[in-house]
């Protein structure tokens, strides 16, 4: 998401006969981050850590679970 350009094409030798090729090189690749307003203006933002993200979380994945998905664990585990 914060990267655009190509990572550079590969050039080909052919055979002698014409049925198979080999790659002999590359091209220059284009291939680069983008800068900080570029991010921004496709909607990242930046977390308290300094990590961009695309979508804010108002809660952290680490944070408790709530009452619905404790109930639902607790379910499945009378059920095995």
């Amino acid at each position: 998401m914060h990267r655009i350009g190509s990572f550079g094409g590969p050039i080909y030798a052919a055979s002698c006969t014409g049925k198979s090729r080999r790659v002999i090189a590359h091209t220059r690749g284009t291939r680069r981050c983008f800068t900080e307003s570029e991010m921004l203006a496709k909607g990242m933002v930046r977390n308290d850590k300094g990590w961009w993200l695309t979508h804010p979380s108002a809660v952290h994945w680490t944070n408790e679970r709530n009452a619905e998905e404790e109930e639902a664990l607790a379910a499945s585990r009378r059920v095995t």
